[in-house]
């Protein structure tokens, strides 16, 4: 009765955290989709540069929530093919702001500036 009662209490410790993550992941859709929006010049060209030396630029992306406020740190994760070299990119959205958190986020956005 007790391994019962254990496992009840396991599986619903397991439910709150995931459901705890898939809360996260959808508050962070925004700020996936401004930091996307923002960087889709500077990836065009970044992807532009890989695909004159014969590469191809794959790209993923994931959003974080900062411990406190509204703000996420979205990273742009560069993976270059065949040579299989990765770069990130870090971006911090607050709201409808995009700023960088690193050289890489700053190139990407001060492309799509005109900068």
């Amino acid at each position: 009765m007790a391994g019962v009662i254990a496992g009840v209490g396991i599986l619903a410790v397991v439910g709150v955290l995931l459901a705890t993550l898939a809360a996260q992941n959808t508050s962070g859709e925004p700020a996936l989709r401004e930091a996307q929006d923002r960087a889709a010049a500077g990836l065009a060209d970044l992807r532009s540069v890989v695909s004159q030396g014969g590469g191809e630029l794959e790209v993923t992306w994931t959003s974080t929530p900062a411990p406190v406020g509204d703000d996420h740190l979205v990273v742009a994760r560069l993976k270059v093919l065949p040579s299989g070299e990765v770069s990130e990119a870090e971006f911090v959205v607050s709201g409808t702001q995009v700023g960088w958190q690193n050289a890489l986020a700053r190139r990407i956005l001060e492309f799509d500036s005109g900068a």
